[in-house]
């Protein structure tokens, strides 16, 4: 079950946006309509370069200045309670810019680029955002579209592109604006082979999430990938994550079980270092081996997690490690 995720700006009433948007811009504007001039230069310390958005758009739409930064101290100012998601994943710098046709004083268009400060922390804020049955959009590694609103990833930016025109017809001009930030970033694509390893079989389509920090709720458990499959007629979570003292989650685990239900055993199979905890009421089977800490939270059958993660362990010994 996903804990994270905040409401999208497509989903908001499109007057409550074009307002918002309107508001921003009026404290850049000397006449009745949005300026319409090239950005000025970024400042010295901006993460993400102003070139990035396009300057002029079919339907006679032109990038309005001032644009709009935001960092981390900040950045509650144009996205008031979505701020904590972003920075938890890393987040560095917000550009936004708005576009307006001549003679017009209402923004019809916001694009917005976050640089998320690392490939696996845009994709991890990219994939808590997105919208269940959204339709792909090919453009960026991995990009779908939601209401008015076009949505991808790519290298460390996450980026959002919303029509705020009041019929929702500019989709073909937020298409326009994706593809040219698309071809402005400029990065070779990696995979994530630590997302590839999650035994398919079971596994519940689209369910593989990387979480930056406080997984499953756990404030010390960081960079985690984690899945969910159908087990035993549950809907359980496998998880695991790679870090020096490995063996120090397990002993957290172990005081978590202790303060929220009860440490039901622990015990050494193989090369495996093995605790069940049952805590509100939910197993939950983790394991520490060498550098990789993970688990099952939510099978009740002991068995069947533990061959979901001794799948999972041979996987990352194939794929990632060789052996």
């Amino acid at each position: 079950m996903r804990v994270f995720g905040i409401l999208h700006a497509s989903k908001r009433p499109r007057a409550i946006f074009a307002a918002a948007a309107w508001l921003g811009l009026l404290t850049g504007l000397s006449c009745r309509c949005a300026e319409r001039i090239s950005p000025t230069p970024a400042p010295p310390h901006a993460v993400v370069p102003g070139e990035m958005l396009p300057r002029d758009l079919s339907g006679g739409f032109s990038l309005a200045v001032p644009l709009e930064r935001y960092g981390p101290s900040d950045l509650w100012k144009k996205i008031n309670g979505g701020a904590e998601l972003f920075i938890s994943y890393g987040f560095r710098e917000l550009l936004a810019g708005s576009f307006v046709r001549a003679h017009s004083r209402l923004p019809e268009l916001e694009a917005s680029i976050y640089e998320m400060g690392g490939d696996l922390n845009a994709l991890g804020v990219y994939l808590a955002e997105k919208s269940e049955g959204a339709d792909k959009a090919a453009v960026g590694w991995e990009g779908y579209q939601s209401g008015d609103g076009l949505f991808f990833y790519k290298g460390s930016y996450y980026v959002k592109i919303i029509d705020l025109s009041e019929d929702g017809s500019l989709g073909n001009v937020v298409r326009e604006i994706a593809q040219y930030v698309d071809s402005a970033i400029r990065v070779r694509r990696r995979g994530v082979p630590e997302m590839e390893v999650f035994p398919r079989e079971g596994m519940v389509a689209g369910s593989i999430l990387y979480v930056h920090r406080d997984a499953l709720g756990h404030g010390f458990l960081k960079r985690v990938f984690q899945g969910e499959y159908a087990l035993e007629g549950k809907t359980a979570t496998l998880f695991y994550c790679r870090q020096e003292g490995a063996a120090q989650l397990l002993a957290k685990y172990r005081d978590y079980g202790e303060e929220f239900g009860q440490v039901e055993r622990e015990w050494q199979a193989g090369d495996l270092r093995l605790l069940s905890v049952r805590a509100f009421g939910n197993p939950e089977l983790v394991f520490v081996r060498g550098d990789i800490f993970g688990g099952v939270v939510g099978c009740p059958d002991q068995s069947a997690a533990l061959r979901l993660i001794r799948a999972l362990l041979a996987n990352i010994d194939r794929q990632i490690d060789g052996s």
